[in-house]
């Protein structure tokens, strides 16, 4: 799924576990409800994302996030996401 374009999906409950989502665009996305326990977020698009109420994000990278909303970094990390560069 890196650099997909998952502008505005409805990402509710998914199961996005271990998931790559390096680069992908999640601009509006709702991940409300969503497991993205391993999940690859780096460099991903996260503008006008709903993530408040992420079910897991334990051990997903987020390094790079771009356009995230105050407070989402460290939300993440405090639910055990990690934040390294690593191989594109």
């Amino acid at each position: 799924m890196g650099g997909t374009n998952l502008k505005d999906a409805d990402l509710g409950e998914a199961d996005l576990c271990s998931a790559n989502l390096n680069g992908a665009v999640l601009d509006g996305a709702d991940l409300r409800g969503a497991n993205l326990e391993n999940a690859d977020l780096r460099n991903a698009n996260l503008q006008g994302t709903l993530w408040k109420g992420i079910r897991s994000i334990e051990k997903a990278d987020i390094y790079g996030v771009r356009n995230a909303e105050e407070g989402f970094a460290a939300w993440a990390m405090q639910h055990r996401a990690v934040s390294v560069a690593g191989e594109e």
